[in-house]
């Protein structure tokens, strides 16, 4: 079972393994057969056993049947090294110092949502990156689940290096970093945090946001005082000056609704104020959308302002257009004549100009 068997018949090479299950309590007839035509010979047979034993046989007359023992066999196989050099090498020994192992909690979707198409819970970790600290130099904070410390990583000396305790314990709980906007318009970045998973069916509190305000030097302080009026199960948080005056808004996409798969879920726009504080606008200007995934501003009929593509589950790719600080579905819609299961956007260099964007979806090969 689970032996390999390579002939050489002249200019023709077969190859097989022998795997005669067929499912739960079925099975093919066990011993493999090779058809060769005409030829009187093979010039070489090969068996690599499932240990790396290896047997080979050569010059053995056609029409026959073999009984070969994995006993028999006195050579190791020796698998040809690649001569193609790797795109990539792994450097996160080097270049990354601390804590980068995700720690999942333990929640089964299924136990609530039977009829789920697959588990929503487990969608984390995400990477926001940005200047966390003014220095020039790229950071990033990798999210955690449920209980688990959010960890954020300053570059330095040609790599990241893991911050301890920069956030406080209480804060570890039903949350997943999602946006690293200058809230307040002071010059540095400053951390947004929106709530994930899908465990607290039964408490929209536990889907509030958390802003922690950067006081400098990479410094972050919980200021509830400026927390944006929104909840729910986000799954992006996108900033974008939506109004064109100066300062930075947001748009924060609903994935789902707790515990009630296929219900629409809110969305938010929410408009900058000034010294961080927000305003709901997203009746006015924006409406219901369904359950996003992601999506991006660009200004893509180049006419000043931020439009909005949103991409989400059962959705087509919608281009939003921004006429004045309001938001309509574009004449211009994609070319995109169904709806699918979009998992992320992304903008590209285009031709002349031209916009392009990069968007993953599960596709039809995926298994549900």
């Amino acid at each position: 079972m689970g032996a390999t068997v390579k002939i050489t018949s002249g200019t023709q090479t077969q190859v097989l393994q022998h795997f005669p299950q067929r499912g739960f309590q079925s099975s093919s007839e066990p011993g493999l057969l090779f058809g060769v035509g005409q030829a009187k010979q093979i010039e070489k047979l090969e068996v690599i056993w499932p240990d790396l034993r290896m047997q080979v046989l050569e010059n053995i007359p056609a029409d026959q049947t073999l009984a070969l023992k994995q006993t028999e066999a006195t050579a190791t196989f020796v698998p040809e090294a690649s001569k193609q050099a790797p795109l990539f090498q792994d450097a996160s020994k080097t270049a990354l110092q601390g804590n980068t192992r995700h720690r999942e909690n333990q929640f089964s979707d299924f136990d609530v949502e039977v009829l789920l198409p697959r588990m929503l819970s487990t969608d984390s970790p995400k990477i926001i990156r940005g200047d966390l600290n003014g220095d020039g130099l790229e950071d990033f904070v990798l999210t955690g689940a449920a209980g688990d410390a959010d960890k954020m990583f300053i570059q330095k000396n040609g790599g990241w290096q893991a911050i301890k305790d920069w956030q406080p314990a209480a804060d570890q709980n039903w949350k997943r970093p999602v946006g690293d906007p200058d809230a307040d318009g002071d010059g540095d970045q400053d951390l947004l945090l929106g709530a994930g998973g899908n465990e607290f069916y039964r408490g929209i509190e536990h889907f509030r946001l958390r802003y922690y305000e950067n006081q400098g030097k990479g410094v972050f302080k919980n200021v509830p005082a400026k927390v944006p009026p929104a909840k729910g199960m986000i799954s992006c948080i996108i900033p974008g000056d939506i109004d064109n005056d100066g300062d930075l808004d947001l748009f924060l996409a609903g994935r789902a609704v707790p515990g009630n798969y296929g219900l629409m879920p809110r969305s938010f726009m929410l408009l900058n104020e000034g010294a961080g504080q927000w305003r709901d606008v997203t009746t006015e200007v924006l409406g219901n959308l369904g359950m996003v995934t992601d999506a991006i501003f660009s200004d893509t009929d180049k006419d000043g302002d931020q439009d909005l593509m949103v991409i989400g589950d059962w959705l087509p790719v919608m281009h939003l257009e921004n006429q004045g600080g309001q938001f309509a579905f574009s004449k211009k819609q994609t070319t995109s004549p169904f709806s699918g299961w979009w998992t992320c956007i992304e903008p590209r260099p285009g031709w002349r100009r031209r916009y392009r964007f990069c968007i993953g979806q599960l596709g039809t090969e995926h298994q549900v």
